[in-house]
């Protein structure tokens, strides 16, 4: 979902903890947001005929402390860290940086997930996003490469396309 084009009800909005406050500008609420919803008992709806207007601005208002790249990190590992479960290493493995990054304390927002007895991001997998291309049960995480040479078997045109 898009993190500022949606409609929610004020009230399950407020009781679901609102945006994530630790996250600066904005970029990755809409994942947050999402994975909050469905793991805390919401479901999320596309109205095919609603129509919204987006006004373009030539020059960004915000300030990107330590640029934009910086700031979709940190909000995306807050994200990992709160709703991803022991699948986070998928987002590390694909991201390294991302361990290094500044992204806050999230005790928080690992506090209202447990406060609002949410569910595992393996349920998620497992009876919402059911076509991903995560394991369940991985077995390992890394490169596969041949001894006697310096080719690897990619996958990333699967993740990337």
């Amino acid at each position: 979902m898009a993190g500022g084009l949606f409609t929610i009800a004020t009230e399950y909005f407020n009781e679901l903890g609102k945006y994530d406050t630790g996250m600066v500008v904005w970029g990755g609420e809409n994942v947050e947001m999402s994975l909050r919803i469905w793991q805390c008992g919401g479901e999320l709806y596309i109205a095919p005929c609603s129509r919204v207007g987006h006004v373009f601005r030539k020059l960004s208002p915000y300030q990107w402390p330590g640029g934009v790249n910086h700031v979709l990190t940190r909000n995306s590992m807050r994200t990992a860290l709160v709703w991803m479960d022991e699948y986070q290493a998928f987002y590390m493995g694909f991201n390294p940086d991302a361990a290094k990054a500044d992204y806050g304390d999230v005790s928080e927002r690992q506090a209202l997930r447990k406060r609002l007895d949410c569910k595992s991001f393996r349920w998620y997998l497992e009876n919402i996003f059911v076509d991903s291309l995560f394991p369940l049960d991985p077995v390992a995480l890394g490169e596969v490469s041949a001894r006697d040479t310096v080719r690897s078997i990619d996958l990333s045109h699967i993740y990337n396309h």
